[in-house]
């Protein structure tokens, strides 16, 4: 969603159990709400998948007054999310395949001009167990963190070259010559 670091809060985390439907089992889920407290036209220009420069900035790049809250879709993408307590410090917890849930900007003090971007997130543990929880809460108690999204290139499931394609996968081509 990014495309460079951005200063974060980590204003939520929230575990939940699921049921993936696919597999019929369960996952343990962690759901983060980020927050940027003031968001301006500069760094609205490095999250190019969400248009909230074109919804909520002017063209001079100041805040729209009239914009008082706006959700927008957010990316259909999975990220790579690193926390780090600094840019140069290593990282307090890797977050691998999370997706963004909702993306909302609004305005936090309605007497000022400032907007606030606030987004959720959510991805399954990766061991399913108390160190990456511990990874999780660590990156809250934290509060204010470095975030890095990168996105994450779903591998495609490709037949292997010995199988035979399905013939009903592939479409005939009609002979259009007479004889």
């Amino acid at each position: 969603m990014f495309d460079s670091r951005v200063n974060v809060i980590l204003r939520k985390l929230a575990l939940k159990l699921a049921v993936d439907d696919d597999e019929d089992r369960l996952v343990r889920l962690v759901n983060c709400t980020f927050t940027i407290p003031v968001i301006d036209y500069a760094r609205a220009l490095h999250i190019p998948r969400v248009p909230i420069v074109a919804h909520c900035f002017t063209e001079d790049g100041l805040p729209r007054w009239d914009v008082h809250g706006v959700t927008f879709d957010p990316p259909d993408e999975l990220f790579l999310a690193t926390l780090q307590p600094a840019p140069d410090a290593p990282p307090t917890a890797i977050f691998e395949a999370l997706r963004v849930i909702k993306v909302r900007v609004f305005r936090a003090k309605p007497k000022t001009r400032d907007l606030t971007l606030e987004f959720a997130t959510s991805h399954e543990l990766r061991r399913g167990d108390a160190r990456d929880l511990a990874d999780a809460i660590t990156a809250w108690e934290a509060g204010l963190v470095t975030l890095t999204l990168q996105t994450v290139q779903i591998p495609l499931e490709l037949p292997a070259d010995d199988a035979q394609p399905d013939a009903d996968a592939q479409p005939r081509l009609r002979d259009r010559n007479t004889h």
